[in-house]
């Protein structure tokens, strides 16, 4: 069964078996709910988790995927502080307006 990787960390964090991760160049905050947004030198801790296709699905619902969130692809460090690896094209959630800001700043 294939796995798909999420980088969670709202609400949804600490619902999942997860390993603890950063993400580097993005910055968290609350607009209603959390969301991510571009920021170079700022960084996001969260949880890396691994889900089936059916709850990936579930995930998507929860976070209106295309109505309020979408999923982007990120890279993410996972680990702990003496041993942290390198995990890429990693799905998260951000709130759509957020996204179209960063494409806008690019």
């Amino acid at each position: 069964m294939r796995l798909s990787k999420v980088f969670v960390y709202g609400l949804l964090m600490n619902q999942f078996e997860n390993e603890p991760a950063i993400l580097k160049d993005y910055d968290r905050f609350t607009r209603g709910f959390p969301t991510i947004r571009r920021k170079e030198g700022a960084s996001v801790s969260g949880q890396l988790i691994k889900v089936n296709t059916q709850t990936l699905k579930m995930l998507d619902k929860i976070e209106s995927k295309g109505r309020f969130y979408d999923r982007i692809k990120v890279d993410i460090w996972v680990g702990g502080k003496y041993a942290c690896r390198e995990v890429k094209n990693v799905w998260a959630y951000q709130q759509m307006e957020d996204i179209r800001n960063d494409k806008k700043a690019k």
